[in-house]
């Protein structure tokens, strides 16, 4: 049996990477009370190759998240849906973000980002302990906001 050794790269396709991080706490001045990160890769086949989720996200910069959020409610596919958490109304807002790749590689970042003056900003971020991507895979990644409707 073979073992690959562990690559912590930071090799990050920025297109909008979408991933689901579950990082709970009172709501922030930007409004975001609850960010999680899942991962799902499939191979050219549609067959469920790997998936991770997680709890530990880095906001880098919650007002652009939320900018985010507030697309994807107001102009996006609309996939939210409103609870109440501790009697306060709350949009779960889900960002998928598909990237294909044409090349083997290894990811162990995921980010949330945008290109921003020709500069690659993330807005969030999680690490992982890396997975192996062949040419023709599809990596989603799901982010799932949630804040109090605004």
């Amino acid at each position: 049996m073979k073992y690959a050794p562990l690559i912590l790269s930071a090799a990050t396709v920025l297109a909008l990477s979408t991933m689901f991080v579950y990082a709970q706490s009172s709501a922030d001045s930007d409004g975001i009370r609850f960010v999680y990160a899942q991962s799902i890769i499939r191979n050219a086949h549609g067959q469920l190759i790997s998936y991770l989720e997680t709890f530990r996200i880095g906001l880098n910069d919650p007002e652009k998240l939320n900018n985010v959020a507030s697309y994807e409610v107001n102009f996006g596919k609309k996939e939210f849906v409103e609870t109440e958490i501790d009697g306060i109304p709350h949009q779960w807002i889900k960002v998928d973000r598909p990237s294909t790749f044409d090349a083997k590689t290894v990811r162990s970042t995921t980010i949330l980002g945008d290109v921003v003056n020709g500069k690659s900003v993330a807005f969030a971020s999680f690490a992982n302990d890396g997975y192996n991507i062949d040419a023709g895979d599809v990596l989603t990644v799901r982010w799932t906001i949630a804040r109090p409707v605004p």
